[in-house]
């Protein structure tokens, strides 16, 4: 899995508020990947590093993607009207797995 350039902080304390966007539906299980470490699994199917992205702030998970050039897979809650959910959110949402980059 690569390593971020530098400390996740640092990229989170130069960044807008997020805009991502779930580009990609995955259809295999969490429990289906392997742990490779504290909320990372690795995907036997595609062969990625898939992010456990429930319950961060938004700011991390955008400075994760930074990080990782763009785009990574994780999986996150997404609301009704195809947003992601960061921290805490009372709206009706659905747990996805699948390619997190920037919205257009």
């Amino acid at each position: 899995m690569p390593k971020p350039s530098k400390p996740l902080s640092e990229w989170a304390r130069t960044l807008p508020e997020a805009r991502l966007q779930l580009t990609f539906a995955c259809p295999v299980a969490w429990d289906a990947m392997q742990p490779v470490g504290e909320g990372v699994r690795h995907c036997g199917t595609c062969a990625r590093a898939v992010f456990e992205l429930r319950g961060r702030a938004a700011a991390e998970v955008q400075a994760l993607v930074t990080a990782h050039g763009g785009e990574l897979c994780g999986q996150a809650w997404v609301r009704e009207d195809g947003r992601l959910v960061f921290g805490e959110c009372e709206a009706p949402r659905r747990l996805l797995r699948g390619r997190i980059r920037p919205r257009d």
